[in-house]
């Protein structure tokens, strides 16, 4: 055995700056080897199981469940055993991640109380999430799993069973919403934000639509949106640009943040290399995300990716303008509103019935100016009053 070192925060995602400890797997003085699942963190938008890097013995908790770490912190300490050298898997498993060896960090305070005393509560994050939206304690809770962990199926049978607690309104879900507010704060802070904002008739769009479920292809109005905003970026690759260290980045692959609304909050996770995507492949992979994110089960793979700009469609809400907060890191975030009824004059100046969508493109203002922001929006609004394009894959212009 060599000397301790110390294990830290991981970084879970592009945007990530600090993570709760929501359960430790390995107990005080445990062995542990490679690959095992020794800690598991959790941000505002997933709960990842974290791997040990190497073979050793667990020292010594530095955080304890419940606490808020910044990434880089430590939060353990371990005696590798001899010989033990860090794995290089030829896959990356992108349901995991893993521990970084002492790597600097900001700083090894703990932002959070430590919660000494406490037991041990061995459960999956699935379980974790439903016991808090159910207001479930987990302590005391019958485990299923190897070694009595607490699975999803033994928190749906306590939920069936009555057994209902009160929420620790300062455990680590109310971390998790301090975290993503805090990243909100210094979003709309640091990003010069303008708003841009149009109406676009829809009518041809409802109309694809209903062909499309009549032929038992039911595609969603959030995946038309993903389409056409693909098809506007592709038209014009000198808007996929995003503000980093100081200056532009332009960035080579599509990948779109989209906003789903889940029963533990707001997540928005990444659709990665739309660039060649046609609208039904499209439609199955965010059919597959929103399940994910609304089961609690975000892997970090679906936080990881590049996206320049997110979109929010706030329609099934009854809203007409949604103007949002563009995500750090992004550089565009577009509302969407519901679809509504309204008159507009025809070419004879007689009134007749419009369908129409509101939407607002929210633009950093170091990346956009009114003319660019405005001719990304107009692409917006062309792609989705002429659906059927949206059927094919877009080209990329250079």
């Amino acid at each position: 055995m060599g000397a301790a070192q110390t294990l830290r925060m991981p970084k879970l995602g592009l945007t990530m700056e600090s993570g709760v400890v929501s359960a430790w797997t390995i107990a005080e003085g445990e062995r542990f080897v490679a690959g095992q699942t020794i800690v598991v963190v959790e941000t505002d938008k997933i709960a990842s199981e974290v791997e040990a890097p190497l073979a050793g013995r667990l020292l010594r908790h530095v955080a304890r469940p419940g606490d808020l770490v910044d990434v880089g912190a430590a939060i353990a300490e371990f005696e590798a055993d001899d010989g033990a050298e860090p794995p290089v898997p030829a896959v990356p498993d992108s349901r995991r991640a893993t521990l970084p060896l002492d790597a600097p960090g900001p700083s090894d305070a703990i932002r959070a109380p430590a919660v000494g005393g406490e037991p041990r509560v061995v459960a999956t994050p699935l379980a974790r999430r439903l016991a808090r939206q159910a207001g479930i304690r987990l302590d005391g809770l019958p485990g299923s799993g190897p070694g009595g962990r607490i699975k999803a199926v033994d928190v749906e049978a306590a939920i069936a069973r009555g057994e209902h607690a009160r929420r620790d309104a300062d455990g680590p879900s109310a971390d998790a919403e301090r975290i993503a507010a805090a990243r909100m704060v210094v979003a709309k802070r640091d990003i010069p934000h303008f708003y841009l904002a149009s109406e676009v008739e829809v009518s041809a769009l409802e109309s694809l639509r209903g062909c499309l479920k009549q032929e038992g292809r039911g595609i969603s109005l959030s995946c038309f949106l993903v389409a056409a905003i693909v098809r506007a970026l592709a038209a014009d690759r000198a808007a996929m640009r995003v503000w980093r260290s100081g200056g532009p980045a332009r960035l080579v692959r599509i990948d779109l943040g989209v906003a789903i609304d889940t029963p533990a909050g707001l997540v928005a996770p990444v659709l990665k290399g739309l660039d060649a995507l046609d609208l039904h492949t499209i439609a199955s992979r965010l059919a597959a995300l929103t399940g994910r994110a609304r089961a609690g089960a975000l892997r970090p793979d679906d936080l990881d990716g590049e996206p320049m700009m997110t979109l929010s469609n706030a329609g099934m809400h009854d809203v007409t303008w949604m103007t949002s907060i563009i995500p750090p890191g992004q550089s565009a975030i577009l509302g969407t509103g519901s679809v509504r009824a309204t008159f507009r004059p025809d070419a004879q100046g007689q009134p007749v019935v419009a369908r129409e969508m509101g939407l607002v493109l929210s633009c950093d203002h170091r990346i956009f100016d009114g003319v660019s922001g405005l001719a990304l929006l107009n692409r917006i609004r062309k792609a989705l009053s002429r659906p059927t394009d949206l059927l094919t894959t877009p080209p990329m212009e250079g």
